[in-house]
């Protein structure tokens, strides 16, 4: 999970850096390419020749057809430092019509696109990042390093098509054709239902969400559901395909258009929820406080139904904002039932937050207070595992979204669940404190500090602290320990390539931390925890090395990974009915330390590479019902990519509310003593299991630390079942 997050961030920065290279490149030269591959390289391997309709003219809002006489003179390229370039030249084309497409854009990227990870040095920018867009005769060039294979494709959209260029020589030309998807390919059934009566909502609003980055693209007019609640839309399968379904007197959601809902027989059910409304008194100091400004937000999830296939994920998180009138009074109206709302007020001279202060049921109306007083006097100490003080280090607090320890980074601010840091330092008996501190959860912990001497630095885990609002002060202790790392060296294969990503977890304490080896195969992880961590380095893809995981206790040196070749497997989801189907993909391993995998295919087909050898469990399931396990798949490191078919059957849907007193719960799904599908519920919400049919066990736990709470139910095919826990 932490890697996840790491990884996330990594990939906002190059989305960053994309987004400015676009905005100062210079516009891409218009000469043609073409419709066939050619090449000023002697000897060059051709790609694939592929027809064009020669017959296709251009619209006139992009210009008159295109002909020789408007070539125009290729611009001057830009300089690149490092190695002789070569320069590529690509016509982009839809792959059912032969037509040009104008402002797509495309990368020119090394095929070993991962070699930044596996040596440690920087990405080239000018060959790894070099996205331009096309102009509006399909045409875009690259200067690019020579003597390297490059792969190009579209920044936006890869899995729409790519080509492979061989590696060129110095001052060499190379021209090609990049043919693409450009027609909607996926049929889309769904139908619209009342999610209380189960009665067909006629006349539910269809609408296509803009695509991120691609302001105001909408795949299609909005449409409505007929009398019967269904509706048809053709999108997309590389777009985000997100669709928003409202009605009058619903509460709207959010959700993805995928595959295998393509005929009315297996439409998609979208359940829409009655909304609720709320009253919130603000009081301050037992007075009603006019004029306070409140703010109830969500985070947008709670409104999708994206318990599906697939990315769904809505970035607009949406908020509801009122002024309390004279009796401290603010109302809230069609607000959506069983999302967590965070309250916020702003009046009193401070901004009071508290978070997931509630949650509502369909067509409830709820009165509440908020309490607005000096807050909380929070006092702690902080020192190490064996009681030592630990004086003038930097100390963060934030909200917690958990009440599992976290590891503190440099930016918090690039957290969705952050709302900024408090600071403060510790004295020469390690004493700190932060003052008005408001009733919610918070992490309380060492900040992360480079500046300080590598032996001096404290692990950065913030504890979890929980202030009710009445204390008036509270003493807490935070434990961490200082200069504690774990060192050791990766040890290359003669037949695998170097990886030198390397990382130390423990998900108990919530401590963990990464690196890259340097060229010698050293590296240093810390500072730690004093704790037993698992250590491991591997790759991405099939042909990246995998190292053996080690446990160690931190303050360990001399750990050996040895890196061998990984294996890698292949599912493909048969189709139902001979329609084509996508599915939520789990692949867990049955030894070893590793988490599962959660991915989604596409187009029915997804391949796991880098993967330990051993032996897996894998698992389908789609968002209406069809689930499919295969047990015991033996995964070798030598060979092609173990193929494996996933038959889907019908099976249950399982919805389980969680009423207890955590944040949240985790909820697993077992037949026999496998996980068959596992998810987390947040406190006053629903979350979505996917079963096979039959006897199955469904178990949720509060706290690692607590004992499961279990139901047993034996499950029909098509059936829902719901359930509540922690009562």
């Amino acid at each position: 999970m932490r890697l996840v997050v790491r990884w996330l961030a990594v990939l906002l920065v190059v989305a960053a850096l994309v987004a400015l290279w676009l905005r100062f490149d210079s516009a891409p030269s218009p000469d043609a390419a073409g419709p066939r591959e050619r090449s000023s390289v002697d000897g060059a391997a051709p790609q694939a020749e592929r027809s064009v309709d020669e017959s296709w003219s251009l619209v006139s809002s992009m210009g008159e057809p295109r002909t020789a006489a408007d070539a125009a003179t290729p611009s001057e390229l830009p300089h690149v430092d490092g190695p002789s370039t070569a320069l590529i030249r690509v016509r982009v084309v839809a792959e059912e019509t032969g037509a040009p497409l104008a402002q797509e854009s495309v990368e020119a990227q090394p095929l070993e696109d991962a070699a930044w990870l596996r040596s440690g040095e920087p990405p080239s920018f000018a060959s790894v990042m070099a996205a331009k867009r096309t102009d509006a005769f399909g045409n875009v060039e690259f200067t690019i390093e020579a003597c390297r294979v490059h792969t190009l494709f579209l920044s936006e959209s890869p899995q729409r098509g790519s080509l492979e260029v061989p590696a060129l020589d110095p001052g060499a030309t190379h021209e090609c054709e990049l043919r693409i998807k450009a027609l909607a390919d996926v049929l889309f059934v769904g139908r619209v239902i009342d999610a209380q009566t189960q009665a067909v909502i006629g006349g539910a609003v269809i609408s296509s969400v803009a695509s991120p980055g691609r302001d105001g693209e909408l795949e299609f007019d909005p449409l409505r559901s007929d009398d019967q609640g269904y509706f048809v839309v053709a999108v997309k399968s590389w777009t985000p395909r997100l669709l928003r379904v409202e009605a009058s007197g619903y509460v709207w959601t959010v959700l993805r258009a995928e595959r295998g809902h393509g005929t009315h027989s297996r439409a998609r059910e979208i359940a829409l929820l009655r909304p609720a409304s709320a009253e919130i008194t603000v009081l301050e100091n037992d007075l009603a406080l006019a004029g306070a400004q409140v703010t109830l937000a969500t985070k947008s999830y709670h409104l999708q139904s994206s318990f599906g296939v697939g990315p769904s994920h809505y970035d607009d998180d949406p908020e509801w904002s009122a002024t309390a009138d004279a009796s401290g009074v603010a109302r809230f109206e069609a607000l959506p039932p069983r999302a967590p709302f965070e309250i916020r007020v702003a009046g009193g001279g401070d901004l009071h937050v508290q978070r997931d202060a509630f949650t509502l049921e369909p067509a409830e109306a709820r009165r509440l207070e908020v309490r607005l007083g000096q807050g909380v006097t929070l006092r702690g100490r902080l020192e190490t595992s064996s009681g030592e003080a630990i004086a003038d280090a930097e100390i963060w607090r934030l909200a917690a979204w958990t009440s599992w320890p976290f590891t503190l980074e440099p930016d918090m601010s690039r957290f969705s669940f952050s709302d900024g840091v408090s600071k403060t330092r510790s004295d020469s008996d390690g004493r700190f404190t932060f003052e008005r501190v408001h009733a919610g959860e918070w992490w309380v912990g060492a900040a992360p500090d480079d500046e300080r001497e590598s032996a001096l630095r404290p692990a950065p885990i913030a504890q979890h602290v929980v202030v009710r609002g009445d204390e008036g002060v509270l003493d807490v202790v935070v434990r961490t320990d200082v200069g504690l790392y774990i060192s050791g060296k990766v040890l290359p294969a003669t037949d695998a390539p170097a990886w030198r990503l390397v990382s130390a977890s423990n998900e108990l304490l919530g401590s963990w931390a990464l690196g890259i080896a340097d060229t010698d195969g050293a590296f240093e992880l810390g500072p730690l925890l004093r704790a037993e961590y698992l250590v491991r380095c591997g790759g991405g893809d099939g042909d990246a090395g995998v190292a053996n995981d080690v446990t160690v206790f931190a303050g360990a040196s001399d750990v050996a990974l040895e890196l061998r070749r990984g294996g890698s497997l292949r599912a493909r989801v048969a189709p139902i009915g001979g329609e084509l189907v996508d599915a939520d993909l789990s692949l867990r391993g049955l030894s070893g330390h590793r988490a599962p995998t959660y991915v989604a295919t596409e187009e029915g087909v997804r391949t796991f590479g880098a993967l330990p050898p051993g032996v897996y469990d894998l698992r389908a399931k789609t968002a209406n019902g069809y689930f499919a396990l295969r047990s015991g798949i033996v995964v070798g490191a030598e060979g092609p990519a173990v193929d494996v078919v996933l038959q889907l059957e019908r099976g249950a849907r399982v919805e389980v509310l969680y009423r207890g007193p955590e944040s949240r719960c985790g909820c697993a799904l077992f037949l026999g003593e496998t996980i068959v599908d596992w998810t987390s519920v947040e406190r006053g919400t629903v979350g979505h299991l996917v079963s096979p049919a039959g006897a199955v066990e469904l178990r949720c736990q509060e706290r690692r630390e607590s004992a499961p709470e279990a139901h047993a139910a034996t499950l029909a095919p098509g059936e829902r079942r719901a359930f509540v826990v922690g009562k």
